[in-house]
């Protein structure tokens, strides 16, 4: 640039500032000595970019003793006015205006960090040097100039009026744009350019620094401005002092003080540690430090050429001491962290990559190392710890690693990391259920104390980032190891979700038993006492049963039962009427675990009351006062061994055994006076002998009176016959008309029979319970055969109209049923009868509606389902499969062979029927293609028992392939290979 356009362009750049410019300038030379950057009042027009189309105050974030005012005042051109602040003011770009004692104001290399990414046309001066300046476009590092630094190169300087590199030339005027600025002289003064032959430039002759490497073993003799020899320091450890040109022991707080003064941005190593380094700018330092010096985070180095912290990798040392450990550093190891690296993170003689913290081995906290130094400090997912042998993060310790650690802990314990129930016991050697070797696991509801790998009370552990176990099933020895097992929550209590109180406990509802919840936890689990049950709706122990109680538990429990808390042979079942008893035949009483009456000897009353006098049961006088039962039945309450029979049935006899009255049943007759069965039922002195040991108990008959509806209490109401009542006569035989003998029950298959016994007495008896269930519902039609004396026929024959019939000719029934459906159902309405030839169907004679199946009554369970024959009850296929079977009718298979789906108005023939729905005949269970037998379909069908139970479509676009049992997308489809053949 020539000196006449130079002097132009200046000229115009001083025309723009008024003559209060010069004025302001001088106030801010007098008061602001040491203002290096400050601005000059008056129209910066490179700062007009900064400024919007509105008037506003824009602060300048790296000179805060003024503002920019940006002013739409002349030609409503938007020009950027800097705006001095009263002297002892700054410019609080907060509260945009200027206050005193603001110590926020940015350093030039913040303020371009901060403003570049935004105003890349932004250029402002550097305060290192007169030749260096910042310039917002500048995006990346150059040599030792970082991001957004630039320089101009040798001899030029930064005008700060014209904003451009000038020429260095006596008539420049330098300090009219240098200011405070230092003004580099030789080459070697400017940070990149100086070249081995530039490094003695305007340098006296002999020895002299290096400009690049001050206070260094290495120094330069220069001769006539150009370097006569390269040499170092004789002695080890000396350098050389660039003040008094001198090798000495040492770095002299004095000669950084003076060199820093003619320099006062330079930034040179430390000579003796390889992470320090002296900044002349700088004005304060860390108390540990020398004056000016300073020190690079760690793992960091200084690298003298680029005069700049940079990764270890990319350091050379040299004689300067290379630190390893965080501790090596005095000052590193704390900058730019909450907390400093604690000298025992230390990764000396460690291997690269994920180690255990020293100290903390076996917890979430560990190192990651490189060449010995500690890169980063990691902690675990909340949960996990690190395992030192895996060198990874886990919900648990390697198999391995605790070997380790037990061979070296034999006594060990140690908290599982992520379980707050489990922790690691190093003498727990045998592996057991759900726990491997040295898993231990505490007591519920106890829980491990990770300070100290104990088992303590829940209330005084604190899991954190451990899973805190509640219920008891949430603990593993509560859980299930194998399929036959049942799930825990269906037979552990549980107060997960409960308040603290008092609770039934699962599967014992209604029962004595109660539990306690604390803390959503089972604290104990008690009883209640005297024979008194818990009231699940109440929540206290009472000693009756209400009619709210019954409901609730019935609603959750359909066959459910409950015990009579005065009485133990007393229960009251959910499939009858909730709020009258039942009771079990004597002298059998109810046992609550297995909800069934068993034998007295198998049950503990649990303070219940037991009343050991037949006559004291209620099965005997359930429709009131009982004056016939002691006539009937004497009492053995002291009679212990006493032997005798019975009026009303001469096959009957009794024993007294732990003063209850134990019936036992002759083939013939029971012979008194020698208190032995009779061979043959003619009279005979000859006789069998009574076991000695127990005999056989048969049920006790019921005996009530024959006039019971002759009282009008047994009468229903005149608007209730039919609907609500069943009348009397349907309820209870009449003795009229009768002679001495058995009758079958009126209108009702009933495995029940009656005895006639002197026009006074109605005995009820029971067919034997060896008698299969499905026959032991059904009476015979017509007569045939002699009638036995006794109550009771022999196994396996039934009862029916005073014949003892072969339960073969039980067929008898099915042949009149299947003959006239409507003339079997008139005589007992409430029957229900399996189909002989379909194990899907049934007739129920209660069902009223049009005929289905084209036959009046017959009903037929949905499918899958068959007719239990047990039960009389549609039940699951393979339940009746496993208990009644099917027999020689048709077992039906396909979802066709019910008539529910053909014909229908779906499927007007069989046949379509079959072409339409899917067929799993002959295959396995599982899972198959849809229709069976293809690579990919579709669709998919699940067969179990060559019933297709379940079938469907994939989604659009995605078909299902045979190999893996999934749907796959079209374009996805594998490489299908054929099925194997067998």
């Amino acid at each position: 640039m020539s000196s006449p356009e130079y002097r132009r362009m200046k000229s115009e750049a001083f025309a723009k500032k008024s003559t209060l410019t010069a004025l302001v300038t001088l106030v801010v030379s007098v008061l602001l000595p040491d203002c290096v950057l400050c601005l000059m009042s008056g129209h910066y027009s490179l700062y007009d970019d900064l400024c919007d189309s509105r008037p506003s105050i824009i602060p300048v974030p790296w000179d805060c003793t003024g503002y920019i005012r940006c002013d739409t005042s002349i030609g409503g051109r938007v020009r950027a006015l800097w705006t001095l602040c009263d002297p002892g003011h700054e410019f609080n770009p907060q509260v945009s205006k200027c206050v005193a004692g603001f110590t926020g104001c940015l350093n030039p290399y913040e303020a371009a960090v901060t403003f570049c990414p935004e105003f890349a046309a932004l250029t402002f001066l550097h305060p290192g040097s007169c030749s260096m300046f910042y310039n917002c476009s500048q995006i990346s590092s150059r040599g030792p100039l970082r991001q957004y630094e630039s320089e101009c190169p040798y001899p030029q300087l930064f005008d700060a009026d014209i904003w451009k590199c000038v020429p260095r030339s006596t008539d420049n005027g330098l300090a009219d744009f240098c200011g405070q600025r230092s003004v580099p002289c030789n080459p070697c003064d400017y940070t990149v350019g100086c070249g081995a032959s530039d490094r003695c430039v305007g340098l006296a002759n002999g020895p002299q620094p290096d400009a690049k490497n001050v206070f260094a073993p290495d120094y330069i003799i220069c001769q006539n401005s150009t370097v006569a020899k390269a040499t170092s320091c004789q002695l080890s450890g000396q350098i050389f002092d660039p003040n008094s040109l001198q090798c000495v022991f040492g770095v002299r707080d004095e000669s950084v003080t003076e060199y820093c003064a003619k320099k006062p941005y330079a930034v040179f190593a430390d000579p003796y540690h390889c992470a320090r380094y002296y900044n002349c700018s700088q004005v304060t330092w860390h108390t540990g430090l020398r004056a000016k010096q300073n020190e690079c985070k760690y793992p960091l180095l200084f690298d003298v050429i680029t005069a700049k912290c940079v990764s270890f990798h990319d350091v050379k040392c040299g004689t300067r001491e290379e630190p390893i450990q965080p501790c090596d550093y005095i000052l590193g190891h704390c900058l730019d962290r909450p907390e400093c690296i604690p000298c025992q993170a230390s990764c000396l003689g460690l291997p690269n990559g994920y180690n255990s913290y020293p100290g903390f081995v076996l917890t979430a906290y560990h190192i990651v190392c490189e060449n010995g130094r500690t890169v980063d400090i990691l902690n675990c997912t909340k949960g996990l710890v690190f395992d030192p042998q895996l060198r990874t993060c886990g919900s648990q310790i390697s198999p391995q690693t605790l070997d380790l650690y037990c061979a070296q802990n034999p006594d060990g314990k140690l908290p599982h990391p992520s379980e707050c129930s489990l922790l690691y016991d190093c003498t727990h050697l045998m592996v057991k259920p759900n726990f491997p070797k040295y898993v231990s696991e505490c007591k519920y509801p106890y829980l491990v104390d990770a300070d100290t790998a104990q088992c303590r009370p829940h209330d005084q552990v604190e899991c954190r980032d451990r899973r805190e176990p509640i219920s008891p099933c949430d603990y593993l020895g509560n859980q299930c190891t194998s399929p036959q097992c049942t799930r825990c929550d269906l037979i552990m209590p549980s107060c997960y979700g409960k308040l603290n109180g008092f609770y039934s406990v699962i599967n014992q509802e209604m029962t004595s038993s109660y539990m306690e919840c604390r803390d959503q936890r089972v604290v104990s689990l008690s009883s209640c006492p005297g024979g008194l049950i818990f009231d699940m709706v109440d929540r206290k122990c009472v000693d009756t049963v209400s009619q709210v109680s019954m409901l609730q538990f019935c609603t959750n429990f359909l066959q459910g039962r409950v015990q009579s808390p005065g009485n133990c042979a007393q229960y009251y079942d959910c499939t009858q009427n909730l709020t009258t008893v039942k009771e079990c035949n004597y002298p059998d009483l109810y046992h609550v675990e297995t909800r069934q009456c068993k034998h007295y000897t198998e049950v503990d009353c649990g303070g219940r009351r037991v009343f050991l006098d037949p006559c004291d049961s209620y099965t005997f006088c359930p429709h009131g006062p009982c004056p016939y039962c002691p006539s009937a039945f004497p009492t053995c309450m002291g009679r212990n061994g006493a032997i005798g029979g019975f009026n009303f049935d001469p096959r009957l006899y009794y024993r007294c055994i732990d003063n209850r009255m134990i019936l036992g049943q002759c083939q013939t007759v029971y012979n008194r006076d020698l208190k032995r069965c009779n061979e043959s039922s003619v009279a005979s002195t000859t006789a069998v002998a009574l076991q000695s040991s127990t005999p056989k108990t048969s049920k006790f008959p019921l005996i009530i009176s024959c006039y019971l509806c002759d009282y009008k209490m047994q009468h229903c109401p005149p608007d209730s016959i039919g609907k609500t009542c069943t009348p009397c006569h349907e309820r209870f035989p009449t003795c009229a008309g009768r002679t001495d003998g058995p009758w079958p029950l009126p209108r009702r298959l009933s495995p029940l029979y009656i005895r006639y016994n002197r026009s006074l007495l109605l005995v009820i008896h029971q067919h034997s319970d060896s008698t299969p269930p499905a026959l032991r519902a059904l009476s015979i039609m017509q007569r045939k055969g002699d009638t036995s004396d006794g109550g009771e026929c022999s196994y396996p024959n039934l009862f029916s109209n005073g014949l003892c019939l072969n339960f073969k000719d039980v067929s008898c029934v099915l042949v009149s049923i299947a003959r006239d459906p409507a003339k079997f159902c008139g005589q007992y309405p409430g029957a229900v009868v399996a189909d002989p030839l379909h194990c899907a169907r049934y007739y129920n004679c209660s069902r009223t509606g049009p005929a289905h199946f084209g036959r009046p009554y017959l009903s037929e369970c949905r499918y899958p389902a068959l007719f239990n024959r047990q039960t009389m009850k549609c039940d699951s296929f393979i339940t009746v499969q496993r208990t009644a079977g099917c027999g020689s009718s048709k077992q039906p298979i396909h979802q066709c062979e019910y008539s529910a789906y053909c014909p229908n108005t779906q499927y007007r023939t069989c046949s379509d029927c079959y072409l339409s729905l899917p067929t799993c005949r002959h295959l396995t269970d599982g899972i198959h293609t849809l229709p069976p037998g293809r690579l990919v379909s579709r669709g998919f069908v699940y067969c179990l028992d060559q019933r297709a139970l379940v079938f469907s479509e994939c989604p659009p676009g995605f078909l299902f392939v045979s190999n893996s049992k999934t749907c796959v997308l079209k374009g996805t489809l594998p490489l299908l290979e054929p099925p194997e053949v067998k």
